[in-house]
């Protein structure tokens, strides 16, 4: 089978332990690029037509002189510990006795959507978003077999969810009563309904992360079952 996806998740150390007993899969946006004025094939990389970073995935004049690969993403974003990252962990920390909001990452997976580096963070997402992000969320969701995903923000979450034949109990009454927070997923050769709780981006700088906490813990609990 030829793979959709150009980015490895994450995989923390404590995966298969998980937090109360449930695999966890969590999924970001997209990564972007701020090396404008200094990469050479930065329009290339980031082109929003083509979408497809691949070519440069050792070649990268930030990633390549520390030996490190495009790909790899998603761990070197969880290095860095950047605002949602650190949030995010805060509100999973919660779940795990004695944990900080860095360490609560190694019991859980992430990755982003969007299957290349965009230009900026001010870029349309919307506009980055192709049929190949389905299908790459699909084979990662295949190998990691998670009983929970967390997706940030409605674009990557509205991507997931509309038109999918895999998605089931989306707009319909038992949705909405979530106030739009959790749906299934359900994929041929996984034996087990997936619940999608689609969170506000923990990065949200107009408070919505904040203001949605108190949902989004109830809705967590009711599918971590504490």
């Amino acid at each position: 089978m030829t793979t959709k996806r150009f980015f490895n998740p994450f995989i923390g150390r404590y995966y298969q332990v998980g937090i109360a007993g449930k695999k966890i899969l969590v999924i970001g946006n997209s990564f972007y690029c701020s090396h404008r004025e200094d990469c050479k094939h930065f329009q290339e990389c980031t082109d929003m037509s083509k979408k497809d970073s691949s070519r440069f995935d050792d070649r990268c004049p930030d990633y390549s002189p520390r030996k490190m690969s495009l790909s790899d993403a998603p761990s070197y974003e969880l290095d860095e510990m950047y605002r949602a990252y650190r949030n995010f962990g805060e509100f999973l920390s919660g779940y795990v006795d004695g944990m900080d909001s860095r360490t609560v990452w190694q019991y859980v997976s992430f990755t982003n959507y969007v299957q290349f580096f965009v230009p900026s963070a001010i870029s349309d997402s919307r506009a980055a978003i192709s049929e190949r992000d389905f299908e790459a969320f699909k084979e990662t969701v295949m190998e990691l077999q998670p009983d929970i995903i967390f997706v940030w923000g409605t674009i990557a979450g509205d991507a997931i969810r509309q038109g999918r034949k895999e998605i089931y109990d989306y707009d319909t009454p038992e949705f909405h009563a979530k106030d739009g927070y959790v749906c299934h997923l359900k994929l041929d050769g996984i034996d087990k309904d997936i619940a999608i709780i689609n969170t506000y981006h923990p990065c949200n700088m107009y408070g919505q992360w904040n203001s949605g906490l108190p949902s989004l813990k109830k809705y967590t609990e009711e599918e971590l079952c504490i």
